[in-house]
């Protein structure tokens, strides 16, 4: 009866670290979060008013009918151009400001998992863990582990979004469509 008062209490231990874990965890990422959906919202905003910019200059430009296609806006490549150049200019700033980001998220993550660690070896020192507590606290770890497998994930989403961005550039302003990350495809036929 003794052992499985301890047991009992061992799983309210762990399951009061596993909150304040978790509590911890909140206060530590919901600045980032926040500054993380500011960018987003400033980011779509500035491609909207991009979107409108162009609408409202394409609508200036006179109408020709010198194309055997029919109707065309006389000069919308400039726009188009303009559009191209003002969409890059965007896109470095979203690319600067997904890596600060990823950057505060990996500090934060650096910061939770200082305090998981002295947590679980604070517990995994004790003699006569039953086997239910050590597995309990192998989880919190694992949770950390995927993670850092997440902001894995996020860092090459944030560099092939930069790629994407600059071939966008290098194609439409600077009429160069090389990609050299197809390079390693290429390579492996």
């Amino acid at each position: 009866m003794k052992e499985a008062k301890n047991d009992a209490e061992e799983i309210l231990e762990v399951n009061r670290i596993a909150e304040e874990f978790h509590a911890e965890m909140k206060k530590l990422f919901a600045p980032i979060d926040a500054l993380s959906m500011r960018y987003e919202k400033e980011t779509a905003l500035r491609q909207q008013q991009l979107t409108e910019w162009v609408e409202r200059e394409t609508e200036k430009l006179p109408t020709v009918r010198d194309s055997e296609y029919g109707e065309r806006k006389d000069g919308v490549e400039r726009v188009y151009l303009t559009q191209a150049v003002l969409s890059f200019e965007i896109g470095k700033d979203k690319i600067a400001k997904e890596r600060e980001i990823w950057n505060r998220y990996l500090d934060a993550h650096l910061t939770a998992f200082t305090t998981l660690d002295e947590w679980t070896a604070k517990y995994e020192k004790r003699n006569g863990l039953s086997d239910r507590l050590k597995l309990q606290l192998a989880q919190l770890k694992i949770a950390g582990y995927e993670e850092i497998l997440g902001l894995n994930r996020r860092a090459g989403y944030t560099t092939g979004l930069a790629g994407s961005i600059q071939y966008g550039y290098n194609c439409e302003v600077l009429r160069n469509c090389y990609d050299p990350r197809q390079e390693k495809y290429l390579s492996n036929q």
